[in-house]
């Protein structure tokens, strides 16, 4: 089990998701997430929630920023979009685990 301080650092993380004008904490992203599935019901697309795949890699970086999942973080940057992130090097199935346990603690359940 991951240690709660380090869960509330990564819950108030910030960062940028390409779908999101500002950037956003790990809390605020996973709120997002929870109302667009509520919202849209059985037309909800869990490819593109946002509107672009891959969004479930976005929070891999303050995952690694804050110590909850070891990994390695690659920044670049792409014309016309800003600076983006890329995680290597992680496990795939502990950032699965802790990103169960951030929405627990999230909601106060854990």
């Amino acid at each position: 089990m991951t240690d709660r301080a380090i869960l509330d650092n990564v819950l108030n993380d910030e960062f940028h998701p390409v779908d999101f004008d500002d950037p956003v904490t790990v809390r605020a992203y996973l709120a997002e997430f929870l109302v667009a599935l509520f919202e849209q019901g059985e037309s909800f697309s869990g490819k593109r929630p946002f509107g672009n795949s891959g969004w479930e890699n976005e929070i891999l970086v303050p995952l690694v920023r804050q110590g909850a999942i070891k990994g390695r973080i690659h920044e670049y940057k792409e014309e016309g979009y800003g600076e983006s992130y890329e995680v290597f090097d992680y496990d795939n199935s502990e950032a699965g685990r802790v990103i169960e346990e951030l929405i627990y603690h999230m909601a106060g359940v854990s």
